[in-house]
């Protein structure tokens, strides 16, 4: 889902975090159950996450879970099974909820 949003922005996507292992993924203090250790997410920079996070669900990406935080999007997609389309947001996130629109 990655080169299709790339498309859409028209600019290369800056990734702070992508697949980790499990030693970094300890390091960083992630989830013992990241999907980033699985390959299946990867966090965007973002200057404007809501920005970003909209144009996902313009474009019908399928998405397992979207978590909007102060200068970067978390987006994961299930390698099988349904994607459960769930958007959170972190404590860091200080912007208007696409709910809000």
């Amino acid at each position: 889902m990655l080169q299709p949003l790339r498309t859409a922005c028209g600019h290369a996507l800056h990734l702070n975090s992508g697949y980790r292992c499990a030693k970094l993924n300890k390091a960083v203090k992630g989830a013992k159950n990241s999907q980033h250790t699985k390959g299946q997410a990867a966090d965007i920079a973002a200057s404007d996450p809501l920005a970003l996070a909209k144009l996902v669900i313009e474009l019908n990406l399928p998405f397992d879970q979207m978590i909007l935080y102060g200068d970067f999007v978390h987006i994961s997609h299930k390698a099988a099974g349904p994607q459960r389309g769930q958007i959170l947001y972190d404590e860091s996130y200080k912007g208007q909820k696409l709910t809000e629109q």
